[in-house]
C-alpha cells in the first residue's frame, strides 16, 4: 500500500485488482466459513444475514483503503475459496485451515487458465502487472499467481504481506535461487497510508493483529 501510495503521488495509473472478490453461490456455508464470519463479524462490530453481505462489506472495506493509496479498485467475480464448491457435489472444497493454505484442489485444475484467458482480455496492453508470490500458501494468491504467469505477460512479484513478516527464510531462498530482489522507497507519508489502507480491513484485523498499535510497529519494521 506505501509503494502504490508513492506511484499515484507521481501520477501514475494505479489500479487494485480483487480477483476472488465474487459473491457465494447459493446453499449453506462450511462450518469454517461459518466461524470465520464469525471472527469477521466481532471485529466489525455487527452482524449480517447472507454471505452476499458479508462480500459486500468487505468490498467496501478494500475500496476505502484504495482511496487511502490512491488506487483505482477492479473486481472479478470469482467467489473467495472458502465460498467455492464442487460443482457436481456442491461440496466446499476449502472447508478448513489446513485446506485454507494447501494445494488448489483437484476440482480447480483448470480454474487457473480459464482466468489467465479472462485477464489477458481485460488487462491493458501497457500495464506492469504486479502479483502475489504466494507466501503463506494461501490458495487464493496460489491462483491468482498461476492466472498471471499464464498470461505470458512481464511480471514484478511483491511479497504477500502479512505473511511475508515471517517468510524471511523463503524469501532468502528465492535470492539464492537466482530471483531478483528491488527495494522501492517509501516516505513516511507512504508509510501512513500503508498503515490506513491496513486498518480499513476492520473484518480482518483481528486475524493478525491486536490493534492499531500492534498494525503499526509490525508494518515499521517488516518496512
Amino acid at each position: 500500500a506505501g509503494l502504490v501510495w508513492e506511484l499515484s503521488q507521481q501520477g501514475q495509473n494505479v489500479s487494485v485488482w480483487s480477483i476472488c472478490a465474487g459473491k457465494p453461490p447459493p446453499g449453506p456455508l462450511s462450518d469454517f466459513a461459518e466461524t470465520l464470519h464469525a471472527r469477521w463479524q466481532a471485529g466489525l462490530h455487527l452482524r449480517w444475514q447472507t454471505s452476499a453481505q458479508a462480500v459486500s462489506l468487505r468490498q467496501a472495506e478494500d475500496r476505502r483503503a484504495c482511496q487511502h493509496m490512491g488506487a483505482q479498485p477492479v473486481y472479478l467475480d470469482i467467489p473467495d475459496c472458502i465460498y467455492r464448491t464442487a460443482r457436481k457435489t456442491h461440496t466446499h472444497l476449502y472447508a478448513s485451515e489446513e485446506a485454507l493454505f494447501g494445494p488448489l484442489h483437484p476440482a480447480e485444475s483448470h480454474l487457473s487458465q480459464r482466468l489467465s484467458r479472462r485477464l489477458m482480455r481485460l488487462l491493458p496492453p501497457d500495464a506492469q502487472i504486479v502479483c502475489p508470490l504466494g507466501l503463506g500458501n494461501h490458495v487464493d494468491h496460489q491462483l491468482t499467481r498461476a492466472a498471471a504467469e499464464g498470461t505470458g505477460r512481464s511480471l514484478l512479484y511483491y511479497a504477500d504481506y502479512p505473511y511475508a513478516h515471517t517468510a524471511e527464510a523463503e524469501l532468502q531462498a528465492l535470492q539464492q535461487s537466482g530471483w531478483g530482489a528491488q527495494t522501492w522507497p517509501i516516505s513516511s507519508q507512504g508509510m501512513q497510508a500503508w498503515v490506513q489502507a491496513v486498518w480499513e480491513h476492520q473484518s480482518q484485523i483481528s486475524t493478525f493483529w491486536s490493534g492499531q498499535a500492534e498494525v503499526q510497529a509490525q508494518i515499521a519494521s517488516y518496512s
